[in-house]
């Protein structure tokens, strides 16, 4: 369902002509997105089928998106407050050294 939802020309034809025409007409409508065209493109999906709710796949599609975008971010700050975490056991005197010295 999934892959078929996403390879559906129909409905990338009916999202790029919005696009398109919003990016075209978007100093006149100072950034928003007008109410009445948001109607016809539902509608306009609605029509395509009568057995699969592509509003609710489309919803589904922005859900899994918007969780998977949560779970990398989540992953990543758990990986930084680890790291935090283990610089504590980094002994103390190690922060005297310099490289240059070293490297002498």
């Amino acid at each position: 369902m999934c892959k078929k939802f996403l390879l559906d020309e129909n409905i990338k034809n009916i999202l790029f002509r919005e696009a398109r025409i919003f990016a075209r007409d978007k100093e006149k409508l100072n950034g928003l997105y007008p109410y009445e065209r948001a109607t016809k493109v539902s509608q306009a999906i609605k029509d395509l089928s009568s057995d699969e709710n592509y509003l609710d796949t489309i919803r589904k599609r922005v859900c899994q998106i918007g969780n998977t975008l949560g779970f990398v971010r989540m992953i990543k700050n758990a990986s930084l407050k680890d790291n935090h975490n283990l610089l504590k056991f980094i002994p103390k005197f190690l922060d005297t050294f310099k490289f240059t010295d070293i490297a002498e």
